[in-house]
């Protein structure tokens, strides 16, 4: 069963903003996919949103070379998103900290 929510993420560097809204997403979210993109990050992001993909399969993650900006890893989460068949799509921005009830 397609899950209602894709919510896409973007890390680039900012670790410990990024663990904050992904832990809050964890925390007060219920049937989602999360898409990860490390956005070429030097402070161990991605190396994190590895281990949430091995700890939790509604994750998916990405690796980019070299920052890509907002709207090519959003796009790809839209993508996803659709080939999911997601009900909504979430594009969030690594330092908000969703609170209870957000979805």
């Amino acid at each position: 069963m397609p899950k209602r929510f894709l919510i896409s993420i973007i890390g680039l560097n900012r670790l410990d903003a990024t663990r904050a809204c992904i832990e809050a997403v964890f925390r007060h979210s219920k049937n989602f996919d999360l898409v990860l993109t490390n956005n070429a990050s030097t402070d161990g992001t991605g190396d994190y949103f590895d281990q949430l993909a091995r700890d939790y399969p509604n994750v998916t993650v990405f690796h980019e070379q070299e920052n890509t900006g907002f709207i090519p890893p959003n796009n790809r989460g839209f993508d996803l998103a659709i080939k999911r068949k997601a009900t909504y799509f979430i594009a969030l921005n690594n330092d908000t900290v969703p609170q209870g009830r957000w979805l």
